[in-house]
């Protein structure tokens, strides 16, 4: 983990970013939008939300914080639900169990 861990990101479900694809070019839309969920998750919630799901042991290391790391970053994507009537469906706890799930029946 770079830095405390406090830095934030917006984590979406990748077919949440599929369907705004695929809305896009259904409705004919035309334009520049963000996608995203609106939700920031600090990168320790995330790593401790990992721990729990693969009931793994917790090897957490911190490392020196990125230089020029950006320390919170989250995406609104009103104008695209405007334009589309599109939310994302897929929250962070089922995303990472999906993906979770995808890897241990895939490795």
């Amino acid at each position: 983990i770079f830095g405390d861990g406090t830095q934030t990101r917006d984590f979406i479900y990748v077919s949440d970013v599929v369907d705004t694809c695929l809305l896009s070019l259904k409705d004919n839309v035309i334009g520049e939008f963000n996608i995203g969920t609106a939700n920031e998750t600090s990168i320790l919630s995330l790593y401790e939300r990992l721990i729990e799901l693969s009931q793994t042991e917790d090897y957490r290391k911190f490392e020196k914080r990125r230089f020029l790391e950006v320390g919170r970053s989250s995406l609104s994507s009103k104008k695209f639900k405007n334009a589309c009537g599109w939310e994302p469906r897929v929250n962070l706890k089922d995303g990472l169990k999906l993906t979770f799930d995808y890897f241990q029946k895939n490795q």
